[in-house]
């Protein structure tokens, strides 16, 4: 087996990595995997759910250091306006248009870049390993748990 991943969202809004390896496979891919998951939120900072680390994200920093309500109980309606207001970022999609990725996001392959399908970036946002390193099983999987898209 190459590798498994899991996260996990707790509480806190902690991220928690899983990885595997066969005997004598390189760590170094476990390794930046875990150091991606330290660092990525545990959803977008467009969208309402738990508390966001605010080490997760330079927006999320600055939400939190004037609105210790997000990062403490919840990344609520009023966290996500803030985006726009203290970070001046828009939470507003575009329409979504004909995807310029490389291969389908139900498809596994090389990396897809963040932006080349609305998919991609929420996949991206979370998981970038996705798009940086390779398009796996794992990235195809989050099509429905991050994107509400079923793959057939």
């Amino acid at each position: 087996m190459k590798h498994v991943r899991g996260f996990w969202a707790g509480w806190f809004g902690l991220t928690m990595v899983v990885a595997c390896a066969a005997p004598g496979e390189e760590v170094a891919e476990r390794e930046t995997r875990s150091e991606h998951a330290l660092t990525t939120c545990v959803h977008a900072i467009c969208a309402s759910g738990g508390p966001l680390v605010a080490s997760c994200d330079p927006c999320a920093s600055r939400v939190c250091a004037l609105d210790p309500y997000c990062c403490s109980t919840a990344w609520d309606a009023t966290c996500v306006g803030e985006v726009a207001s203290i970070c001046g970022q828009s939470c507003t999609a575009p329409p979504p248009g004909p995807s310029t990725c490389t291969h389908p996001v139900c498809a596994t392959g090389a990396p897809l870049v963040s932006g080349c399908a609305t998919c991609a970036t929420q996949i991206c946002g979370v998981d970038p390993y996705c798009c940086t390193t390779a398009w796996d099983a794992t990235c195809v999987g989050e099509v429905a748990s991050i994107c509400q898209e079923t793959c057939n």
